[in-house]
């Protein structure tokens, strides 16, 4: 057998510790595809074994993961190994939790995916929009670095330039935006058109143009075909990051439910060879493969396709165009 050697570490590493949330948001994409989560002392040989990788960054999500009795301690463990960050929905950071946060040196990601009280709601439930303003306020006040985040959908793509200017007046770092992924909980018809995507994009960049300031397009390389400044950042798959479920499994994309290893069975390097080894993940990643426009498309070696798992998850292969680009 061919020994594989692998250079790279990890630049990104997402763990979803738990599946569990106090909210009920349209388009989750945990809910209904976890049960399980591991206990604290798995959950630290966990962390242990990813620090080994010496990753760029650890970024622990859910589900909500304050709702973890043990979150404090596991990102005080987590921060001795790495720099992490937590996404959040913000309802359980009172003033006590934000100076914690602070003091643990820990980057948080806070859901909004509004500009509004009312659509915030609408998405995301009665208190969310108020729980999240204060959430935010007491970041800002302990001195903790956040970004806030909008899952843009149907009912929000018309509030993306707003929602940049929203960011901005909280003198967050930076906003970060993504177009709906139809898995778990959400639904394929909340995503928003080709068209209103596109104007949404084009909104989102003359604010920051306009502000002069940062805003991330998670999940939409095609992106780049529609703006040109440079305070606006689209992104893709990168080939080196790491997705890992609640009970330790490495997943292609933290959105889709192939399993490539498992961490605490493997241990982290060795999970980490598997995945980059692993045809799936090369598949995943060749644009060779491109079918339709994307064949010919100028973009399609930096573009790769768009969201594969948008792809897949609506026309049934990895290879088609993202159902969201609007070249």
């Amino acid at each position: 057998m061919r020994r594989i050697i692998v250079t790279a570490r990890p630049g990104f590493v997402v763990w979803l510790c738990t599946p569990r949330c106090n909210r009920n948001c349209l388009h989750c994409y945990v809910k209904g595809r976890f049960t399980a989560e591991l206990e604290t002392k798995e959950a630290k040989r966990l962390i242990e074994e990813i620090g080994g990788l010496k990753p760029g960054f650890l970024s622990i999500t859910g589900g909500e993961p304050l709702v973890r009795n043990d979150i404090f301690h596991l990102l005080e463990y987590a921060g001795d190994l790495m720099h992490v960050g937590v996404v959040t929905n913000g309802s359980l950071i009172d003033v006590e939790a934000a100076a914690r946060l602070s003091r643990l040196d820990v980057y948080v990601s806070l859901s909004f995916d509004a500009a509004t009280k009312e659509t915030c709601e609408l998405i995301r439930g009665k208190g969310a929009w108020e729980r999240a303003v204060a959430a935010a306020r007491a970041l800002k006040e302990n001195g903790v670095p956040f970004n806030p985040v909008m899952t843009i959908t149907s009912l929000n793509v018309h509030e993306a330039g707003a929602f940049v200017n929203f960011a901005a007046d909280m003198e967050s770092g930076h906003a970060s935006l993504i177009p709906l992924i139809p898995s778990g909980n959400a639904d394929a018809r909340l995503m928003p058109s080709q068209s209103s995507l596109a104007s949404a994009i084009k909104s989102v960049e003359e604010v920051a143009e306009d502000r002069g300031f940062p805003v991330s397009l998670w999940c939409t390389p095609f992106a780049q075909a529609l703006v040109k400044s440079p305070y606006i950042h689209p992104g893709g798959c990168s080939d080196l990051s790491m997705d890992i479920d609640p009970v330790g499994n490495v997943l292609l994309c933290d959105v889709l439910d192939f399993k490539l290893g498992n961490i605490l069975e493997d241990g982290g390097k060795q999970a980490w060879r598997k995945m980059m080894s692993n045809p799936l993940y090369k598949e995943f990643r060749d644009a060779s493969k491109l079918t339709g426009k994307c064949r010919e498309c100028t973009l399609k070696l930096t573009c790769r396709g768009g969201c594969k798992a948008r792809a897949y998850l609506t026309r049934g292969s990895f290879f088609t165009p993202d159902p969201l680009c609007p070249l």
